[in-house]
């Protein structure tokens, strides 16, 4: 890991959770609670804003032990309110909560931060940070969500859920990749080679992406693998948490027993949300994080994939995407792997992710080759490894008297304090030149080489400059 603490994302999670004693966790379970009924059922929302004196009724008829007059700040002023520190002052457990969500936000830092493989692959790290960078800046704050895993893993060709918004346009259910004893042991050889290749990078990667994790019956002994090869338990994201209540027990006792990444359910209506809270204590889905796709949430959707067309609500969806990998989505029912990266969804692409390269493999010998390939064709680690210099496409250019600025919805970036940057601004402009022509124009022009060289590293290593590959065709977009 890059990260510069000397622990983990992970052990940082498993710190997290063991500074607080039980008092404290379960208090914070029951606030966790109180928010889901709050964010994600309507009803109980418009209840307790329409006559805040029956706020205790109103929780207890939902199973909480909990005065809300003790979290006032959360909900008084209305959903989403923008709290200062002040604001906290003689509400305890509103900050206990806070410092709890500090926390985790932090956790999510470390992730992508410190995901990628340490220094092993020093092309494939300075590739995932530059797709960071570039999303940071077509995204603005949205793209703060985003981990930039390295692996996703579909043991399920499609989905059998259906839903209307998916981000990533999962196809319907076709097959599942059992556990046979030939299964078994190319999955552990392809973990095996994807740690030998990307060192800890790895203990980033899940198991689904336009895949529902319970529609394969042996999903819980591909994990357990997982979590054997690579040191940790990997995220689990299910939209069936009540389809069978044993497997999901028993995924929950696996991440209790081997905290890393909470896993998530998907809860897709109301009465779902309210299933949920009847099956299980606030202090078993304390570690569970509910993604509410309720009517009426107020969580918003990326518009990405099917939600893309989807009839506006309230607010209407997010920019961008759900797509969270740069890296290696691999379906193995398939044998297709492919190099991809979020962006921001559009025509070319619709499911809110690029990629830059696919193939098939059928041992993992032929999977490793595959990401050997791919860094060595797809991720240079110099502006000179672009076939032409131009800005990112959904960036406008404007020039300055000395310098330029490009700006999108998001981010306006100014560049300036060289003598030569306005000049090379126009001549990236063009989209004409390489960068050996950028130099050698510049150069004969007075600039220093040396100052025009890392002014273009500069620009390149912070994804301002175009490396979007050729899209997919319509025939070919599909999830996995």
């Amino acid at each position: 890991m890059s990260e510069s603490t000397e622990i983990s994302a992970f052990e940082h999670y498993r710190q997290v959770l063991a500074r607080r004693d039980a008092q404290e966790l379960a208090t914070l379970a029951q606030i966790k609670r109180f928010n889901e009924c709050f964010y994600g059922d309507a009803e109980f929302r418009e209840g307790l804003l329409a006559d805040p004196e029956k706020a205790g009724e109103l929780t207890r008829e939902r199973g909480l032990d909990l005065d809300p007059e003790d979290i006032a700040p959360f909900w008084q002023n209305g959903p989403m309110p923008r709290l200062e520190k002040e604001a906290l002052e003689g509400y305890p457990l509103a900050q206990l909560w806070t410092d709890w969500i500090s926390e985790l936000l932090k956790f999510r830092e470390m992730i992508r931060q410190g995901g990628d493989s340490g220094g092993l692959n020093p092309a494939f790290d300075a590739w995932r940070r530059r797709q960071m960078a570039r999303l940071g800046s077509e995204l603005g704050n949205h793209a703060d969500t985003i981990t930039h895993s390295v692996f996703a893993f579909e043991l399920s060709h499609g989905c059998s859920m259906g839903c209307w918004f998916c981000g990533v346009g999962a196809e319907p259910l076709a097959g599942v990749w059992a556990y046979t004893p030939e299964n078994r042991q190319l999955w552990r050889e392809i973990l095996q080679r994807s740690q030998q290749l990307l060192n800890g990078s790895l203990q980033t990667g899940f198991c689904y992406w336009a895949t529902e994790p319970a529609d394969n019956p042996d999903y819980l002994s591909f994990i357990a693998d997982f979590h054997q090869i690579s040191g940790e338990m990997p995220q689990t994201t299910t939209a069936a948490p009540l389809k069978d209540l044993a497997w999901t027990r028993e995924l929950m006792d696996m991440h209790r027993r081997h905290p890393s990444v909470p896993p998530r359910f998907s809860v897709l209506s109301t009465p779902i949300l309210r299933r949920l809270h009847e099956t299980f204590s606030p202090a078993e889905l304390f570690g569970v994080e509910l993604v509410l796709q309720t009517k009426g949430t107020l969580v918003q959707r990326a518009a990405s994939g099917r939600n893309m067309e989807a009839e506006p609500k309230e607010e209407g969806p997010l920019p961008g995407t759900i797509a969270c990998v740069s890296g290696f989505l691999v379906n193995l029912t398939q044998g297709h792997i492919r190099l991809i990266s979020p962006c921001q969804a559009s025509e070319n692409w619709p499911l809110g992710y690029r990629v830059y390269a696919e193939g098939a493999f059928s041992d993992a010998e032929e999977f490793g080759d595959f990401i050997q390939q791919a860094v060595a064709e797809h991720m240079p680690r110099q502006a000179d490894g672009l076939p032409l210099l131009a800005w990112r496409r959904d960036l406008a250019y404007e020039p300055l008297p000395d310098g330029f600025t490009l700006e999108n919805r998001f981010k306006r970036h100014t560049v300036k304090g060289q003598p030569f940057l306005a000049e090379m601004g126009k001549l990236i402009a063009a989209g004409r030149y390489s960068a050996g022509e950028v130099i050698d124009r510049l150069c004969q022009g007075g600039a220093d080489f040396f100052g025009v060289q890392a002014s273009l590293q500069d620009l390149f290593d912070r994804g301002r400059l175009d490396d979007e590959p050729a899209p997919v065709e319509p025939a070919q977009r599909r999830a996995s």
